[in-house]
């Protein structure tokens, strides 16, 4: 299932692979109102959070995505920018690649091999990045500030 935005930019790459690779039927391309995006994201079996990886916004980001994945138990293909790549590798919770078909394929292979791996590991990170923890930690900021 691919979700997102039906905007040329997110869609364009998809269209043409079906022309190309003639890929019709492999997949599914959904819209759904925000309210079913966990529900939706927890029926696959890994996520995916691709950036290109040419701008220095890319290399230290770590889109919402990333951790909806987290909260709905996905072990996770990111792209190998450095935060995304420090983030997955330091709690065991996936694999990065580069940003090309091959790499991709072998780094979804990867993640297949070790999925039990993968799935432990993601019950401490979604307890540790869970919202009412990270709430804390941002309350505690702010009254930081205010001494």
């Amino acid at each position: 299932i691919l979700s997102g935005s039906n905007s040329p930019i997110t869609r364009g790459p998809s269209i043409k692979a079906q022309r190309e690779k003639k890929i019709r039927g492999r997949y599914t391309w959904i819209k759904f109102g925000s309210e079913k995006v966990h529900f939706i994201t927890s029926s696959a079996q890994i996520g995916i959070a691709l950036v290109d990886g040419r701008y220095l916004n890319h290399q230290y980001c770590l889109p919402n995505k990333l951790f909806e994945y987290v909260m709905a138990d996905l072990p996770v293909l990111v792209s190998n920018t450095y935060e995304l790549k420090n983030f997955v590798s330091s709690h065991n919770i996936g694999v990065s690649c580069d940003f090309n078909e091959i790499e991709i394929t072998k780094a979804i292979n990867k993640i297949q091999s070790k999925f039990d791996f993968y799935k432990v590991n993601l019950i401490n990170v979604r307890k540790e990045f869970n919202f009412n923890n990270q709430k804390k930690k941002l309350i505690n900021l702010y009254k930081g500030l205010y001494l």
